[in-house]
């Protein structure tokens, strides 16, 4: 069963770590499995199966970072991070599959890109979404962000604090992590074909 027991379940539960261009089908088949509305959301607009497949595959190679939560070994939710390295200004974009929505794992998400934006320089980090995304609106509030609704959407503008020897060290000791965890993953579904 996919559905994760909402009572035991919660955003610590999970793995985040990078995605790496070699995981473009893993990316995929996660964005395959989102519904309707979550595809809306992201998306701005209604997008066929079609539409996912072509842009999986090269987003892995065109986002500046993308990190991903896996529950269960598989993933579930993703934060893009758009943006020249060492530009003033980033944008972040999210995916959360329907059953993993409300319980922390896009805040989680959320803190992960921040960090990497701030210790790549970025001054502003830009997230947008339709103005019936009440949730990415929470999220985006949690995290200090300046909200303004125009036509149609709201803009919430982070501002990431400059980078220090801690927020390099948070971020080598996640990538470190997050590597290590992607290598169990690969051993581990060497394993279950074998």
């Amino acid at each position: 069963m996919d559905a994760p027991d909402r009572q035991r379940t919660n955003a610590q539960d999970g793995v985040l770590r990078r995605l790496w261009a070699t995981e473009t089908r893993t990316f995929k088949e996660h964005l395959l499995r989102l519904d309707i509305d979550s595809r809306r959301l992201r998306f701005s607009g209604a997008v066929s199966d079609d539409f996912l497949i072509d842009y999986s595959a090269n987003a892995l190679r065109r986002a500046f970072a993308v990190f991903g939560y896996f529950a269960d070994g598989k993933l579930r939710a993703v934060t893009e991070l758009h943006g020249a390295m060492y530009s003033r200004t980033g944008e972040a974009a999210f995916t959360v599959e329907p059953d993993y929505q409300g319980l922390g794992v896009g805040t989680r998400l959320m803190g992960r890109v921040v960090l990497a934006a701030r210790n790549r320089g970025m001054r502003h980090l830009v997230v947008s979404c339709l103005r019936e995304n009440a949730r990415m609106q929470r999220i985006a509030a949690r995290h200090e962000a300046d909200i303004s609704f125009e036509p149609g959407e709201v803009i919430g503008t982070l501002h990431p604090r400059r980078a220090n020897g801690f927020s390099l060290f948070q971020e080598t000791v996640a990538e470190t992590e997050g590597l290590a965890r992607a290598m169990i993953d690969v051993q581990t579904g060497l394993l279950r074909t074998a």
